[in-house]
């Protein structure tokens, strides 16, 4: 083999062809093809414990009482810096998805049974045997997160 083959690096072959055409794998590697065009996603893993209200707002960013430099805000200046940063699309954070989806004003919110509220309700579950996880708190539940 010469030495200027050796230095070329071959195409990656499409995985797609190992497969059975039945394969369910086939219609994962087309998502691929489709959505991650852009490359593959980036996650950033945290250490430590975010039960603390202070630690969730050094994390979160989709609510007005999080950190202005917590690590969502940050990524997200930082994707709208395309001339230094590769981030393609907005950080998706799991905290702020978690604290939106306790918000009993939501149709999709956290539901739990009425006669035992340590129970949660499965999405199906009918509405009359649920309540909203947050519906009858004090201090009622509130988008400040205060």
């Amino acid at each position: 083999m010469a030495a200027a083959e050796s230095d070329t690096l071959a195409p990656t072959p499409d995985q797609r062809l190992a497969l059975p055409s039945e394969s369910y794998l086939i219609d994962y590697f087309n998502a691929v093809d489709t959505f991650l065009d852009i490359g593959p996603p980036t996650y950033f893993v945290l250490r430590g414990d975010l039960a603390a209200q202070d630690a969730q707002k050094q994390v979160c960013g989709r609510f007005s009482t999080c950190h202005e430099l917590s690590l969502a805000n940050i990524l997200e200046a930082e994707r709208k810096r395309p001339e230094s940063s590769f981030l393609a699309e907005p950080p998706a954070s799991w905290l702020d998805d978690f604290l939106q989806w306790t918000n009993p004003l939501l149709e999709d919110c956290c539901r739990v049974r009425k006669r035992d509220p340590s129970v949660f309700c499965q999405a199906d579950d009918p509405s009359g045997l649920c309540q909203p996880c947050f519906e009858d708190k004090e201090p009622a539940w509130s988008i400040t997160r205060e």
